[in-house]
């Protein structure tokens, strides 16, 4: 199956999750669809994201640093913030995504659990000194976006960072997904809840001709970890 068919499955299966009231249902039923195929879910790529390795490499890390990963999806990336030392909480609405992530990785460290974005526990509100969205902002209809972003938020601690990778679109886009790409004038919402824009980039990897936004706020208020210049 080609990645354009894939795809184009995927995106019907998603409306029609989202024709019932079903925001998040959809990702379940592509890990199940997929039967521990990595080529049949089209987000899943075997390694960590480049760009979030590109960030990782211009950081250090406090010991005892908390990371959550948002739509960690089969733990690549998951895996790569607990290689350069952060303890890390991995969620991802799919049970069934997060039985293949300790399949995948026997002996991690990485504390995978399922939840959804939308309903997330208060156990996990503000604890975290780094919170990473790679791509799941995207995979959320528009009118659910606002409500994501503020779950985002919550996750992080005083003084925490946000770091967000996602397809971008221009402002004021209306077109079918998933993805929904992400224009600049939405991410405006975590200025005006007092997050500070530490670095944003905007370009078109070689690679996939795929535009992007790379974006790190800081929370205000002190963490105990050490905030260094971004370099993308």
């Amino acid at each position: 199956m080609s990645r354009n068919t894939l795809r184009e499955r995927v995106a019907q299966l998603a409306r029609r999750h989202l024709a019932d009231g079903d925001v998040t249902g959809w990702f379940g039923e592509v890990y199940r669809n997929a039967e521990g195929d990595m080529s049949l879910v089209p987000w899943a790529h075997g390694e960590p994201d480049e760009w979030l390795v590109r960030w990782l490499a211009e950081q250090s890390v406090a010991a005892g640093a908390r990371a959550v990963v948002v739509g960690c999806g089969l733990g690549d990336d998951a895996e790569a913030l607990a290689a350069f030392g952060y303890q890390v909480t991995a969620l991802d609405v799919s049970s069934c995504a997060i039985d293949w992530c300790r399949h995948r990785f026997v002996a991690t460290p990485v504390h995978y659990e399922q939840a959804d974005l939308l309903q997330l526990p208060r156990k996990w509100r503000a604890c975290h000194d780094l919170v990473y969205d790679g791509y799941t902002l995207q995979s959320m209809p528009r009118q659910s976006r606002a409500e994501a972003m503020e779950q985002l938020v919550r996750l992080a601690a005083p003084g925490a960072r946000l770091l967000l990778i996602c397809s971008a679109g221009p402002d004021g886009a209306v077109d079918d997904g998933p993805p929904w790409p992400v224009s600049r004038e939405e991410l405006v919402f975590f200025e005006e809840r007092g997050l500070a824009l530490n670095r944003f980039e905007d370009f078109t990897a070689d690679s996939d001709g795929m535009r992007r936004f790379v974006a790190e706020y800081r929370l205000p208020g002190s963490t105990t970890m050490p905030v260094p210049p971004s370099v993308f």
